[in-house]
């Protein structure tokens, strides 16, 4: 059975085992621990350590007052011994602690009983007149749109790799119809990854969607990033195959030498993409009616520096 312990400055500890004791009895393997003022760290750690000899057990749950203070921090020092059977809640509350002895009769694990006592310690905190209490956020439109879109990216990311080949089959075999196809399937593919997304949220509210996109099982999620990612790369590929030649190599490079300076916006960016164009252009003209003849090779640039 999991180990509780529970933490706090002054009594408060104590206290709350015993109203816990009072509405559902003595329970086993339960223990706390009080930092008072005339005490260090050294003694609250020498305290939490008798606890957990007098629990005996490897699980252990640390119910503490507040995050980052001394019972906090002392019990984190035993936490990074062995964080795979221990864990620490903070914010401890009497509906925290009866929720953990509930929970610790079926759980196995300090993690278990940790992620499970969660809702119950937060849903308990009201106010009354309950106007003043606040209203659960809910998430946001835009979140969800999101949410939903990557997913369906991935899966439009999935399938453009068989519409391609199928388009290049069709060109293999000179169907012009079939290439323009599969060109129209393709576009509609990336039409509907933003539309569906966009005309669920006007129908179904966005809790809805996200806890459908919860039920989704991981092999299917984990699936589709992978085979988004391979996309990418293929997609990385064709671009530098297009790009491999010598004359354009140093545009690549330079792209990614400016790519990391954050003061240049995607307009700058572009704008110097097209002014850098227009004087590869200018300069391809110039060097093909260089010295009264035509270039001497296939790199127009190369020839105007070389007869430079």
């Amino acid at each position: 059975m999991v180990g509780i312990i529970v933490a706090s400055h002054g009594e408060f500890a104590a206290g709350i085992k015993q109203s816990a004791s009072m509405i559902l009895g003595e329970a086993e393997l339960l223990e706390s621990v009080v930092f008072m003022p005339s005490e260090g760290p050294d003694d609250l750690y020498r305290k939490l350590r008798e606890a957990m000899e007098k629990i005996n057990s490897e699980e252990i749950l640390f119910l503490v007052d507040l995050w980052g203070g001394s019972p906090f921090n002392q019990a984190n020092r035993i936490f990074e011994e062995a964080p795979e059977k221990r864990a620490i809640v903070a914010g401890l509350n009497l509906p925290m602690l009866i929720e953990a002895y509930s929970e610790r009769l079926t759980a196995t694990s300090a993690h278990e009983i940790a992620k499970a006592i969660l809702p119950s310690a937060k849903e308990e905190v009201k106010v009354r007149p309950e106007e003043l209490q606040p209203e659960e956020k809910q998430p946001k439109a835009a979140v969800t749109l999101a949410t939903v879109g990557l997913v369906l990216t991935m899966v439009v990311r999935t399938l453009s790799v068989v519409i391609v080949h199928q388009a290049d089959r069709a060109a293999e075999q000179g169907n012009f119809k079939g290439v323009e196809f599969w060109h129209i399937v393709a576009l509609a593919c990336q039409g509907l990854r933003i539309a569906i997304p966009a005309v669920l949220l006007m129908f179904i509210p966005s809790t809805v969607i996200q806890d459908a996109l919860k039920i989704l099982p991981p092999w299917f999620t984990d699936g589709m990033k992978i085979g988004g990612g391979f996309v990418v790369a293929v997609g990385y590929a064709m671009v530098i195959n297009l790009m491999a030649t010598k004359e354009v190599w140093p545009f690549f490079f330079l792209g990614f030498a400016l790519a990391p300076l954050k003061e240049l916006t995607l307009i700058a960016t572009g704008i110097i993409g097209v002014c850098l164009a227009i004087i590869y252009l200018n300069l391809s003209k110039k060097g093909g009616s260089g010295n009264g003849g035509g270039s001497s090779s296939d790199d127009p640039l190369g020839d105007i520096l070389d007869n430079y």
